[in-house]
């Protein structure tokens, strides 16, 4: 298996480098320094693994604003500094972050005044967070599909250059489940319009 080779090729890199530093620790006046040299060397292949083992991309992230933030006890405010200070510290490069403006459409938590402006304003914060660092964010925009704006708003986020890459749907969030045949129709034309001209994009449904 390729697999087992890197692991066996590592291992005899390292066993080698470490049978090397043993003999010159042996020659050496200077065992200490000599020492300590040859065990960095001899760690140099399992460097590399770590490198090759770290992520490049994390495929699902979320910023929080503070309006959302207040939608839920207990959850602080995550702007795009945050979370590439995070990335950072993970050594991941880039990430891609799912808008959450559709806990303000969920019908399982009590009706948020003007809902659809706070779906458009979240979207739109979003947007601008992904913006502050284009060469390590990608955005989703995100909308409960059952609602009567859903397209409205699928249409305004298609046009967005941050948000246009894709379109998070959270099933279990807008109680798709409950779908009613008034509704259907509205659920569908959102599947639809992920293959128009207009949003050839990236699809991220969470299942029930």
């Amino acid at each position: 298996m390729p697999g087992n080779r890197f692991w066996r090729s590592t291992f005899r890199a390292a066993f080698r480098g470490i049978r090397g530093c043993a003999r010159l620790i042996e020659n050496s006046s200077d065992k200490m320094r000599v020492g300590i040299l040859c065990g960095v060397f001899a760690l140099l292949p399992f460097m590399s693994l770590h490198a090759q083992s770290q992520p490049l991309v994390d495929y699902h992230q979320h910023l929080f604003s503070p309006a959302v933030a207040k939608l839920s006890p207990g959850l602080k405010s995550i702007d795009a500094s945050d979370l590439i200070a995070l990335l950072d510290s993970a050594a991941i490069r880039r990430a891609l972050v799912l808008s959450v403006a559709y806990q303000f459409g969920t019908p399982n938590k009590p009706a948020i005044e003007d809902e659809y402006a706070q779906v458009k304003a979240e979207n739109d914060w979003t947007s601008r967070q992904v913006a502050r660092f284009p060469n390590r964010l990608r955005g989703f925009c995100s909308v409960n599909p059952l609602k009567d704006y859903a397209i409205e708003e699928l249409a305004r986020c298609a046009k967005d250059p941050q948000l246009h890459i894709g379109l998070k749907l959270h099933f279990g969030n807008s109680d798709v489940a409950s779908i009613i045949p008034s509704r259907s129709s509205n659920y569908g034309e959102c599947f639809a319009r992920r293959t128009s001209t207009v949003w050839r994009s990236p699809f991220i449904c969470v299942p029930l």
